[in-house]
Order: structure tokens, then C-alpha cells, then sequence
């Protein structure tokens, strides 16, 4: 029989606690390896689909984008690629109806991974975040640094996840970030928990919902935040985050792969 490799879109199931999301880090790696061995083919193509939407209870909120950085450390073996579902998700429904990008993706990750072709397939991802001089009177902003941004550079657009694109000819649905929805039939979850934007982390503030915008030379994104009446201008930026849950609401584009900055946290 005659093998190129593997091709994975698996984890829903171990992302019910943050606890099953960290062991998947571990366990993830072993399996493509003992896959590897079982079928005698050391170097075998292995692409997985990082983690698309879904809402829930419990710990999901965390596990969910805890789950897609575990996935993640398997991107480090010779021979794997990814491709993220994260912004193609359809709401609150487990099994998203429009595969096609993911798919693409993933073929453009085989021809370069695989094949050895000449072509770019990995999504922006963070890098590091350096305060700067505020965008404007009464507001914060970080730089965020980014690699494998292509010459193109970034730009932003509304957030594919803001609609649910539904199943057939159903016609598109907003995903509602302000009200509940039902996890269970006694119990519902806020969307507020589910919806992911960019967000600072300010001292002796906390987090603050924050605008993105990519630089003038389109490498970096700038994240601004209004700081509450009252707060010094010289506060401090502790962390960022973005697009870091259940329901990632990704602006952020590369222009020439087309592929999102990936989330952080």
C-alpha cells in the first residue's frame, strides 16, 4: 500500500477541561509518531486542522483556545503541518458546514510540506508586544511583532465568525456576542464568554476591549484601548490578547496568503 501521509481533524472530545487540553499536547505528538512506526513511514506527511467554533459550559471558555495552542506544538515535528478552522467556524455549532478554506489550506500546506513546493502556508503568528506612544490622548496601545507575515503584509477585515454561514441554502446568520445561548436544557451560557476580540491588559485597570490596526508597512498590528476617565496616561500594558476563545473574531489578514493572524494570549 501505497502511503504520502495523514490528514487529522480530531479534538473536540478532549477539550472538555483545560487539564484534557494541556495533556493533549503530549499525547498529540506520540500518536502522529507511533502512527509513523505502525505504518513504517518515519517522514510521513501529517496535516491537522486546528480547532474551528462551538459553544459550551464548564470550562470551555479556557479549554477551547487552550486546546488549539496543544495542537499546536505538533507543528514542531519534520513533517507536520497545520491549518486553522479557527475563523471559519459556523457560531455556536460544533461542525461547520464550510470546509472549503480549511481545505485549501491544507492542500497549499501538503504542496509545501510534502512536495516541497515554493509556497507560503503558514497563518501570522505572535511574536512579541512593546508598548508605544498611545494613538491618542486618554488610550493605550502595544505594537505587536509577527512572523511569517509575507511581503504583502496585513490587513484587516470584518471577522469571517461574525456570521454563521448555516448548512445548505440556509442564509447567513449574525452571531449574537451580547446575549446567551442554551448548553444544556437547564442552563445557558453567556456569548459575551464565547466571543474572542483583541483585548489589553492594563494595571490597575484589568482587560479592555481594544481596536487593531496593521502599521503602515503592514508587518505589525498596533492594538488600541480607551483607558476609563480618571486613569493615567502613563498606565502599563501587562498583556494581550486576541481572538483567544471559543468563537475568534479574527480581523487581522495576511494579504498575500490570505491566512489569519493566528490567536494568542
Amino acid at each position: 500500500m501505497a502511503l504520502s501521509g495523514f490528514v487529522w481533524y480530531q479534538g473536540e472530545a478532549d477539550t472538555a477541561t483545560t487539564a484534557t487540553a494541556a495533556l493533549y499536547r503530549c499525547t498529540f505528538p506520540k500518536m502522529i509518531g507511533a502512527w509513523r512506526d505502525a505504518f513504517r513511514q518515519p517522514t510521513a506527511f501529517f496535516g491537522f486542522v486546528q480547532l474551528s467554533t462551538w459553544c459550551g459550559g464548564g470550562e470551555l471558555a479556557e479549554a477551547l483556545p487552550a486546546m488549539r495552542d496543544a495542537q499546536m506544538g505538533a507543528a514542531a515535528l519534520h513533517g507536520v503541518a497545520y491549518a486553522t478552522n479557527a475563523d471559519h467556524g459556523m457560531g455556536c455549532a460544533i461542525h461547520p458546514a464550510f470546509k472549503r478554506p480549511v481545505a485549501e489550506r491544507l492542500a497549499t500546506a501538503a504542496l509545501a510540506v510534502r512536495y516541497n513546493e515554493s509556497v507560503r502556508w503558514r497563518s501570522p503568528r505572535y511574536v512579541t508586544a512593546e508598548q508605544t506612544t498611545p494613538q491618542a490622548e486618554g488610550t493605550v496601545t502595544v505594537e505587536i511583532s509577527l512572523r511569517d507575515v509575507s511581503p504583502a503584509g496585513l490587513h484587516l477585515r470584518r471577522p469571517f465568525n461574525y456570521f454563521s454561514p448555516g448548512y445548505a441554502a440556509a442564509a447567513p446568520v449574525a452571531v449574537d456576542c451580547t446575549g446567551s445561548t442554551p448548553v444544556s436544557p437547564t442552563a445557558n451560557v453567556s456569548m459575551a464568554l464565547m466571543c474572542a476580540w483583541a483585548s489589553l491588559l492594563v494595571d490597575g485597570v484589568g482587560w479592555l476591549n481594544a481596536s487593531a490596526e496593521a502599521t503602515a508597512g503592514g508587518r505589525t498590528l498596533l492594538l488600541s484601548a480607551v483607558l476609563p476617565v480618571r486613569t493615567s496616561s502613563a498606565a502599563r500594558v501587562l498583556a494581550t490578547s486576541y481572538g483567544y476563545g471559543p468563537i475568534p473574531m479574527l480581523s487581522a489578514y495576511d494579504a498575500g496568503t490570505k491566512l489569519p493572524v493566528l490567536p494568542w494570549n
